[in-house]
This record gives structure tokens, C-alpha cells and sequence, in this order.
């Protein structure tokens, strides 16, 4: 992957403080919401004398943790919430203790793509 040099400069100033990130606590910004999850019925169609379909259940409720990045929401293009946000990749966590840490929004953008993709070099 190629990098443009403002990039590579940011890996390379990264670089040494990404355990420090890794140690910052973010549940502060970790919430807890539940959630009810029913299936929808629908009516059902009469085919040859029986009814199909319309059968239902109940899921119950399911407990979901939620990442509250309203805080700097400010900072950030659409595009890139997506970007941050791709299910199970971790980046808007990263993203969240890299702010946390107290980089700025470039940086932290940065951190939580480079991290994601393991281009920081294991020690």
C-alpha cells in the first residue's frame, strides 16, 4: 500500500507512543444499551385451502455495547464514520482511545486505519 509522505510521517511519529494509546482507558465512552428484538409476523397467504407463513417469535432482548463518539462527531466527514464503523474491525475504538490519549482527529483517523491493518511493527 502506497502512503503519501504526511502518512508515512504519522506512522512514523505513531509508531512509539501506540502502546501508550492500547493503555488508555475508553470506557468512558463505552455504553450499554438493550435492545428488543421481535420478529415481525406478516399476515400470511392462502395457498390451496391452508395459510402459509405468518408465524412469528419472540427473540427476547439482547445487550449491546455502543460506542459513544458524539463527543467528536464535530471533527469527522461522513465517509469517514463509515470508514470507522465497518462491523467488527475495532476502529472506532481505537479511534475513541486515541482521542482519549489526546491526538487530534487526523491522527487518531490514522492510528485506528494503520492499527487496523497491522502496519505498526511489533516490538
Amino acid at each position: 500500500m502506497a502512503l503519501s509522505q504526511k502518512k508515512k510521517d504519522i506512522l512514523k511519529s505513531l509508531s512509539p507512543i501506540v502502546g501508550d494509546i492500547l493503555k488508555v482507558d475508553a470506557n468512558q465512552f463505552v455504553k450499554y444499551e438493550t435492545l428488543s428484538m421481535p420478529m415481525k409476523r406478516g399476515q400470511g397467504k392462502r395457498s390451496g385451502g391452508m395459510i402459509k407463513g405468518g408465524m412469528g417469535s419472540w427473540y427476547g432482548s439482547e445487550k449491546r455495547m455502543v460506542i459513544d463518539y458524539s463527543c467528536f462527531i464535530k471533527d469527522m466527514r461522513k465517509e469517514e464514520i463509515s470508514i470507522l464503523r465497518v462491523q467488527y474491525s475495532g476502529r472506532m475504538h481505537l479511534y475513541v482511545m486515541a482521542r482519549a490519549y489526546g491526538l487530534d482527529h487526523y491522527k487518531s483517523f490514522c492510528f485506528a486505519m494503520f492499527f487496523s491493518l497491522g502496519m505498526f511493527k511489533k516490538k
